[in-house]
């Protein structure tokens, strides 16, 4: 489990959605709901500054998102069902939404990949460990899977299709984000605009981000947010600074714009490859064979428990979002 800094936040389950009529008790009620809102909000965001391209930041990443989700749907769940007008913003959300379950099987897609190659690695690991390698067919089949895993990790011709469908899916998000406070509205249905674009905001800007490092992808979309409309924006305009800041230093490293765990276990990999070149005898294993092969194992190991915790988590905000795609389309059938 993810430990979040709950006892920092405002529970907004403190706060019960406002009747129908709207009173100034009632609607002031409903400014306190969402105030707490966009403070949890900026919390949220302040723990992810300093980025860090890793399945820990990711993972959080993620787990930021569906807690948003959830938060926005207890703000203004019952607020769309009495609101004037708020087809639009239904709608609004239900059509992005579409797209971010694309995005999510996409990142779905990585995953799976990244495990296929694990068991890879796995076989790799069982064939060479201990004293001394194998037969010189086991030693073969290790280099041949070698061969596949770095691919697996490293290549992309198979994945450039997905990646273009993905990164323009995130484009199209970051295009329909619409100024939530334009034309003559209500206090409320201006804060149900507010909430329903900090979701839309945070998600793209932070499903881009996973969408361009999972593949390599060199340019990641921003998605900028007026710094003087909300709590929240400085902190999340400052996050998105950091993101670039850092995608720029690794490009002007020539590093590969990899995840830390896919960075490390391609150099664990490239000093295994090496050791087998030099003993290809299938003799006794040299003391730093063993260490490469041992260094193997502890990189794959992490990058085990990154892929199981990141899937949770994505699981997770998938499942988020469809549930509150469900809850809108129950209501506008009801209506």
């Amino acid at each position: 489990m993810l430990r979040t800094e709950a006892s920092h936040f405002t529970p907004l389950s403190v706060f019960r959605s406002v009747g129908k009529k709207k009173s100034p008790s009632s609607r002031k009620a409903f400014s306190l709901l969402s105030r707490s809102f966009e403070d949890n909000l900026l919390r949220r965001l302040k723990t992810l500054n300093p980025p860090s391209f890793s399945f820990l930041w990711f993972s959080r990443a993620v787990h930021l998102l569906a807690e948003t989700q959830a938060d926005a749907v207890e703000l203004i769940g019952n607020q769309l069902r009495v609101l004037p007008g708020s087809e639009k913003s239904q709608a609004w959300y239900l059509d992005g939404s579409v797209k971010v379950l694309d995005v999510c099987n996409s990142v779905f897609s990585d995953i799976e990949n990244l495990m296929q190659g694990r068991l890879l690695v796995h076989f790799v690991i069982r064939v060479l460990e201990g004293s001394r390698f194998h037969s010189p067919e086991d030693l073969r089949r290790a280099r041949e899977c070698i061969v596949d895993c770095r691919e697996c990790f490293v290549g992309r011709s198979e994945k450039r299709t997905r990646q273009a469908n993905a990164a323009g899916l995130v484009c199209e998000l970051t295009r329909g984000l619409d100024n939530p406070s334009s034309g003559k509205i209500t206090s409320v249905e201006k804060v149900v605009r507010r909430t329903l674009y900090a979701v839309q905001a945070v998600t793209v800007f932070l499903l881009g981000v996973i969408v361009a490092v999972l593949e390599g992808l060199p340019n990641q979309v921003a998605a900028p947010v007026p710094k003087d409309c909300f709590l929240w924006a400085a902190e999340f305009n400052s996050l998105q600074s950091a993101v670039q800041g850092e995608i720029q230093r690794r490009l002007a490293g020539d590093k590969r714009l990899f995840l830390d765990e896919m960075e490390a276990l391609e150099d664990s990999l490239r000093s295994v490859s090496d050791e087998l070149v030099r003993e290809d005898d299938g003799g006794v294993v040299a003391e730093r064979a063993r260490d490469a092969v041992r260094e193997l194992e502890r990189t794959t190991e992490e990058l085990s428990d990154g892929l199981d915790r990141l899937l949770h988590e994505v699981n997770g905000f998938f499942r988020r979002v469809l549930s509150t795609r469900s809850v809108l389309l129950e209501r506008i059938r009801e209506e």
